[in-house]
Parts: structure tokens; C-alpha cells; sequence
């Protein structure tokens, strides 16, 4: 399967009808699994920055309990 994307133009004689279209297709194939790609990233990045974000969540409050722990 392949992307395309279109671009044309219709011609019209001095009565204002349409005598001919002119239309020409480009290959985007690459630019949609790039684009893919760069979203599959980015949610990849998201999911890993949560999961350190957790992790020095879970820290700094295990961290907290124990200093609160020792001093009582």
C-alpha cells in the first residue's frame, strides 16, 4: 500500500466550463511511516519520563517515612 497525496487544476474556456484538469500524485509513503514513527516515540518518551516520575515519587517518599520513622 502506498500514501499518495494530490495536487490539481481545472482549466476553463472563456464561457467558464471545465476543459481539462491537470493532476499530479506524490509518493508520501515515507513521510506517513516517519511520522508514524516519530509519534510511536513520542509516546514512548511520555511513557517513560511518568515512569521515572514514579520512581523518585516512590523514593522521596519512602525516603521521607523513614527519616520520620527515625526521628519519632
Amino acid at each position: 500500500m502506498r500514501h499518495v497525496s494530490t495536487k490539481s487544476q481545472t482549466h476553463f474556456d472563456a464561457a467558464g466550463r471545465p476543459v481539462k484538469t491537470v493532476g499530479t500524485l506524490f509518493d508520501v509513503t515515507e513521510r506517513v511511516r516517519a511520522e508514524a514513527q516519530r509519534d510511536s516515540l513520542a509516546r514512548r518518551v511520555l511513557e517513560v519520563q511518568e515512569n521515572e516520575r514514579r520512581a523518585v515519587a516512590r523514593d522521596l517518599h519512602d525516603e521521607i517515612g523513614q527519616a520520620l520513622s527515625a526521628l519519632k
